[in-house]
């Protein structure tokens, strides 16, 4: 019996199992060790994506370490603590905690990052890894010491003074994002709010039947990879958009609002697109909601994603994330104008240091320097 059982297994481990079955079946004892023998490559042989799924596997049963695609080894979680800081010298957030060595943008675009554009073709210092829905994901199914809490993927950045624009219109751009997670199923969701506020150029001319908008008075505003909105933001007091607007990406099933208006309390005009994304359960970056998400810049898309907003289409982003939030989104966004008024993110968000243009951030635990 045993001579047949040295026979049969490796050919059933060979038609039925994955590779990194094989391995981690070969950990178990010296005779499935020696048995599997002649199937285990050293590692130098095999690919990187075959030793990331193996070190993946191992990490299930262990949930006090993480599988690094960085340096292809299992880091303890032990050391990571809240809350975080910008990470320097690139001043991005949040800051990669899973790896010791690793530095922010390393292979970009890559299906480990999810990088948000902003108004104006520029890009948020807010840089999302997969470590950091893996280890928040992790928190949710292990418990609090092996993760980290939603509350530090919260961040909001503002933006003035954009040099490729006219300084008297006075362009302010601001970016925020909150996470919550879903239980059944479990996910990790996103509502991301972007504004652009300008000054209301019609106020500022003696007679505004003579005014032409200049082309460089626009707003552009992200709502995913696939869908942006842009608006003649000068044009706006005319009322030739509609105040408000709702919609779906078929692409990604992201749920989108835009709202377009003049601030009574300074005649200022406002747009603002609040999205909400749902990044799937967090335990592979194959995952296809996590993967629409990542890698591919801007407009770029991949043929495995056609339908996934169909396949998804019963499962609102936006109405999970708002039945598990404390705050509103008329709350939400009636605090993110109020940075806005009188320049408010210069006395209450933390100075980016060295930034070209002007840039302020608030995060969880940050430290206000006045």
């Amino acid at each position: 019996m045993l001579v047949a059982t040295k026979e049969i297994l490796p050919s059933i481990t060979t038609d039925f199992l994955l590779l990194e079955d094989i391995y981690c079946l070969s950990l178990c004892n010296r005779r499935l060790l020696a048995l599997f023998r002649g199937q285990i490559k050293p590692q130098y042989y095999l690919e990187r994506s075959a030793q990331l799924s193996f070190l993946r596997r191992l990490e299930r049963d262990n949930p006090r370490y993480l599988a690094c695609g960085t340096c292809l080894v299992l880091h303890s979680v032990d050391s990571i603590s809240e809350p975080f800081e910008l990470a320097s010298p690139a001043h991005t957030y949040p800051p990669r905690v899973d790896c010791p060595v690793a530095t922010f943008g390393k292979g970009l675009p890559s299906p480990f990052w999810m990088v948000r554009h902003k108004g104006f073709g520029t890009f948020s210092r807010y840089q999302l890894h997969f470590s950091h829905i893996h280890l928040a994901m992790r928190r949710f199914y292990c418990g609090p010491q092996y993760g980290i809490s939603t509350d530090a993927l919260s961040f909001t950045e503002v933006t003035s003074d954009f040099p490729c624009v006219d300084r008297v219109v006075s362009p302010i751009t601001l970016f925020s994002i909150e996470a919550q997670i879903c239980p059944t199923p479990p996910s990790l969701l996103l509502r991301i709010q972007d504004v652009m506020s300008m000054e209301n150029t019609r106020l500022l001319l003696d007679d505004e039947d003579d005014f032409e908008p200049d082309q460089t008075y626009y707003g552009t505003l992200p709502a995913c990879k696939h869908i942006s909105k842009s608006f003649w933001m000068q044009n706006a007091p005319l009322n030739r958009y509609p105040t408000r607007e709702y919609s779906t990406c078929d692409e990604c099933n992201i749920d989108y609002e835009t709202e377009l208006s003049v601030n009574p309390s300074n005649g200022r005009i406002d747009a603002v697109m609040t999205s909400w994304i749902n990044l799937g359960a967090g335990l592979n970056p194959d995952d296809p909601l996590w993967k629409i998400n990542a890698g591919r810049m801007w407009g770029e898309s991949d043929f495995w994603t056609e339908g996934l907003g169909y396949r998804h289409a019963g499962l609102s982003p936006r109405r999970t994330f708002e039945a598990l939030t404390d705050t509103s989104l008329g709350d939400l966004t009636a605090r993110n104008l109020s940075y806005l008024d009188d320049q408010r993110y210069e006395t209450e968000m933390v100075p980016i240091p060295h930034s070209t243009p002007p840039t302020w951030a608030l995060w969880n635990g940050a430290a206000i320097p006045w």
